[in-house]
């Protein structure tokens, strides 16, 4: 046989081989690739395979990260309205489409009403005081009452004349009364001032009898005169009526003559508004 033949050290080689091969052939067993995968079943021919309908997975929202205290609350941003949104740009930019396009204020019409004053701003300014002559005067008993009038019960005998004299002065209008008597005017206004001038009348000429004028606002004596005579010259008379409701004209005997007297308010002129 060929290994009775060969030597010592020729047997020891081949048997230190034959252990080598052995240990590899153990370590690739236990090592040893996957195994070949099996081949799935075939399905029988004409019989479909039911296919389970697709049920789309339930969305989970993330779970807002606690805001850690003391921290402030993050601001909501708010989105951009569709014609102010930001439009890409290079090739693919599109432009906005007119509508979008701020369109520009109206003017106002030159015949639309213009507002009305502010609360608290300052106060129109009245406006101009309107007279009303005595000699024009109406009595209550057929008035209008929108202005002022005589009362016609109240008030004593009245005289309403167009060109009178008293003191040697000769005046456009005016009321004639008696040396005792009492005028009651009623202002259904808010009147302001009460003018006249005061004093005998030109037709008491052989008169030597006083007289004295006074004037009332509901009834608050407002102005008085001294004791006036023929050929005295007629008194100016100007009294607020502010907030009065009613004039009265009265003239007293001062001192008593031989003949009648006759005194007259002549230009008086009530004012309001």
């Amino acid at each position: 046989m060929v290994s009775e033949g060969l030597g010592l050290p020729a047997k020891a080689a081949i048997a230190a081989g034959v252990a080598v091969a052995a240990a590899a052939g153990v370590v690739f067993a236990l090592a040893g690739d996957d195994p070949e995968p099996r081949a799935g079943a075939k399905p029988v021919p004409g019989v479909a395979a039911p296919t389970a309908p697709e049920v789309p997975a339930p969305s989970v929202s993330a779970a807002p990260e606690p805001t850690p205290p003391g921290a402030p609350a993050p601001v909501a941003r708010r989105s951009v309205p569709p014609g102010r949104s930001a439009v890409p740009s290079g090739p693919a930019a599109v432009a906005a489409p007119p509508s979008a396009a701020v369109a520009p204020r109206a003017k106002a019409s030159p015949t639309q009403p213009s507002p009305s004053p502010s609360r608290g701003g300052p106060a129109p300014a009245p406006g101009p005081a309107q007279g009303f002559a005595l000699a024009r005067l109406g009595h209550s008993a057929y008035g209008q009452h929108t202005g002022p009038e005589l009362e016609t019960w109240r008030s004593s005998w009245v005289w309403q004349r167009w060109g009178l004299v008293a003191g040697g002065q000769r005046f456009g209008q005016g009321i004639t009364v008696a040396s005792r008597s009492t005028v009651e005017i009623t202002l259904n206004r808010r009147c302001t001032r009460f003018s006249a001038r005061a004093g005998v009348d030109g037709l008491s000429l052989l008169t030597d009898g006083t007289v004295r004028f006074s004037v009332y606002g509901d009834g608050q004596r407002l102005w008085r005169s001294d004791a006036l005579g023929y050929g005295d010259a007629p008194v100016p008379v100007d009294v607020p009526l502010a907030g009065r409701t009613t004039l009265r004209l009265v003239v007293e005997q001062a001192a008593p003559g031989h003949l009648p007297t006759l005194a007259s308010w002549a230009d008086a002129v009530i004012s309001c508004r």
